[in-house]
């Protein structure tokens, strides 16, 4: 089942997306994103993760929001 919510800046879609995911059979954590909040060119990184070292800045190991979501 796929879902889409739109609305204004401050209207509760994550508030909205969380009380369906909590009502849904689904046992992984609830991962809200705001993609606009991100640089375009780390984008990738921050969908899939990324490893230590692998771009100027990456000091850590880091999992990605779709890992974080299983």
């Amino acid at each position: 089942l796929k879902i889409l919510i739109q609305g204004e800046t401050g209207t509760g879609k994550s508030h909205l997306a969380k009380k369906i995911h909590d009502k849904s059979q689904r046992r992984g954590p609830f991962v809200a994103i705001n993609l606009s909040s991100f640089n375009p060119q780390l984008i990738e990184s921050e969908l899939f993760g990324h490893k230590k070292g692998s771009f100027t800045g990456a000091i850590s190991d880091k999992r990605g929001a779709f890992e974080e979501a299983q």
